[in-house]
């Protein structure tokens, strides 16, 4: 099997007398030069069209009608077409991997996540309301809970706007809890409803980011 060899880079100006020599070999054996001893490759797609349009003038400059020439103007016509094609798929791929983020950018968002987490982990805060004494339903006034609320709140601002509305909230407090029996609210399962129930009635008067996180019995007593 014969060795391959590259060969040697030969200038633009220079290819026309180079593929010359190939076919004035003196020896019996005749070379012939493939299309594809001339790639061209460039990623900027109006750029390799000047190119080719200098290079197409540069053949042109010479004898239009050698063999020689013939066969590189197909040469430069079939290389517009490969890197039309190839400056494309370049450009779609870079598209592509803009639209996806990138290992660096995933970890930073998740690192700040986590910081927003934290400080707004730090900003929540305590409200704790007056106790509360309760007459239950049902009961004619022989049954009466004994309750401390406090909420769970996202900041400072959020207490404050509880705290302006103290009155409104107490009343909404008053009314749930003496709507409820003896017998709903006895149990474990009871009182974690009614805790949902004081926070769902009473956000629906808060503005979003003021909202009550938590609603906490610190003590809860009936007889």
């Amino acid at each position: 099997m014969s060795e391959f060899s590259a060969g040697l880079p030969v200038a633009v100006v220079e290819i026309e007398g180079a593929l010359g020599r190939l076919w004035e070999d003196s020896s019996s054996s005749k070379s012939r030069a493939s299309l594809l001893n001339l790639v061209i490759y460039c990623e900027d797609l109006g750029l390799a069209e000047a190119n080719t349009a200098q290079v197409q003038a540069q053949i042109q400059a010479g004898s239009t009608g050698s063999k020689i020439n013939i066969i590189l103007l197909a040469m430069v016509a079939l290389n517009t077409v490969v890197v039309a094609a190839m400056a494309l798929m370049i450009y779609k791929g870079r598209q592509i991997d803009a639209q996806q983020p990138g290992i660096d950018a995933v970890v930073k968002g998740e690192q700040q996540a986590q910081m927003n987490d934290k400080l707004n982990e730090s900003q929540k805060v305590i409200y704790s309301l007056k106790e509360f004494v309760i007459n239950l339903a049902g009961s004619r006034s022989r049954r009466v809970v004994k309750a401390k609320v406090e909420f769970e709140l996202p900041n400072e601002t959020a207490r404050r706007e509880i705290e302006r509305r103290d009155p409104q909230i107490r009343d909404q407090i008053i009314l749930l809890i003496s709507s409820r029996t003896y017998e709903e609210i006895a149990s474990a399962e009871g009182k974690k409803k009614l805790k949902e129930d004081l926070k769902s009635t009473i956000n629906t008067t808060l503005p979003d980011e003021q909202k009550i996180l938590n609603v906490y019995f610190t003590d809860f007593i009936y007889n």
